[in-house]
């Protein structure tokens, strides 16, 4: 599920306010109905709630914080009239700005939005009954998350968005139901956008105990944890159900409704190669896992650093044959060479047979367009025409990478 914010909100708790030595305040106005009971919130650059206050009349309010940090802001109403309002009228909390404050702040102010709400229930798919304390959230288009709830005692939900078109998924913070969007739906692509524009009511959203996915993603050669790296869930044919990033620790969690899943490690600053479990050359040979209800995986990622340009990338492949063996058996070496940047590139492909002085041997030349893979079935054959055993050697004077079978 690739949506952003995913646990970010419902995990901002309440932090050490009175503590703090106060330096600085931010303040402005809130405009909205006397009837509505509005709260202003900053939360700091790790989600803790760094101060609340109540708009005094005429919808002015003073928000003591602490100098020196970075803050978000919000408005919120508890009568449920208004929706939550993101400071800069940003559509989500981690999409609205962020206020770098060494001084006091005037002019942060609030547009309240009259909101409507969606309502529903949440149950357990094998059994229909309810589930208390999950969470119900609605998305925007560009995956951010606008607003979310938890389940009461009876699996019921409401939830007050303003005016707008939706995605709603429920998931369990404690990775013991799998996530569902709504209408029944694994992932956020599929997912029925619903059109908000009076209070309604959606299906139950049921929720499928979940398969746990766990691991971790590591340098290759440092065997270093890597951070804020992304892994993500895809079924077979490519459809992206979840993505999640690693902790400090290199490791991350997922928990995954039953069905059959790749998956794959990527960098979003692009300092590691994409790299497919298990050590795949692409998407298409990493293997599928099919998972059950309650099945536990263990996915590691071995992930190679991007080679600096210019340099050149050389990999050999230990063993390829074109042999035959006893009872009409054959024995080949498949291989797969993927270019993963934007550009074409050439390589040269080395036939090393075994047992001989291989040092002046000459190669074949291919070239792959940008993003592209070539698979080679018998590559002794089919590229060397030749028969026998030894090992492969693949250079190019850029990134690329390569798989056998």
């Amino acid at each position: 599920m690739h949506v952003r914010g995913l646990l970010v909100v419902s995990m901002l708790v309440a932090g050490p306010a009175a503590a703090q030595t106060v330096q600085t305040v931010i303040n402005g106005n809130v405009f909205a109905s006397p009837q509505a009971v509005i709260k202003v919130e900053a939360y700091d650059a790790n989600g803790l709630l760094a101060g609340p206050t109540t708009p005094g009349a005429g919808g002015h309010y003073t928000l003591p914080v602490q100098s020196g940090g970075t803050y978000r802001v919000l408005a919120y109403d508890e009568t449920g009239t208004y929706a939550t309002s993101y400071y800069s009228n940003a559509s989500s909390f981690d999409t609205s700005a962020q206020l770098n404050l060494t001084a006091s702040l005037s002019g942060v102010d609030f547009e309240m939005v009259k909101g409507f709400k969606v309502s529903g229930n949440v149950v357990f798919a094998s059994a229909g009954t309810p589930l208390s304390g999950m969470v119900v959230a609605a998305y925007n288009a560009d995956g951010s998350r606008r607003g979310f709830t938890k389940t009461d005692a009876n699996g019921a939900f409401g939830l007050v968005v303003p005016p707008g078109t939706y995605r709603f998924a429920s998931y369990d913070e404690n990775a013991k139901y799998a996530t569902s969007f709504y209408s029944g739906q694994s992932s956020f692509e599929a997912a029925l956008q619903v059109p908000v524009s009076a209070d309604r009511a959606l299906a139950d959203f049921r929720l499928p105990l979940a398969a746990s996915v766990a691991g971790s993603a590591v340098d290759r050669g440092t065997r270093a944890p890597l951070a804020s790296l992304t892994v993500a869930a895809h079924e077979p044919d490519g459809a992206l159900v979840y993505s999640t990033t690693t902790g400090a620790d290199g490791r991350f969690a997922m928990a995954l409704a039953p069905g059959a899943y790749k998956f794959v490690a990527f960098d979003d600053l692009k300092h590691y190669v994409v790299s497919y479990y298990s050590d795949a050359g692409s998407f298409a040979s990493a293997p599928s896992f099919p998972l059950a209800a309650g099945q536990p995986l263990s996915v590691d990622f071995l992930m190679s650093p991007v080679p600096p340009p210019n340099s050149r990338t050389t990999i050999f492949v230990p063993a390829a044959v074109n042999v035959s063996g006893v009872g009409g058996a054959h024995f080949q070496t498949d291989v797969w060479v993927t270019n993963t940047s934007a550009s074409p590139i050439a390589l040269t492909v080395t036939y090393l047979p075994a047992g001989q002085d291989n040092s002046n041997r000459p190669g074949k030349a291919l070239s792959l367009g940008a993003h592209s893979q070539v698979a080679i079935a018998n590559v002794l054959d089919n590229l060397f025409q030749t028969a026998g055993a030894g090992a492969l050697k693949l250079d190019s004077d850029a990134p690329f990478l390569a798989t056998s079978r």
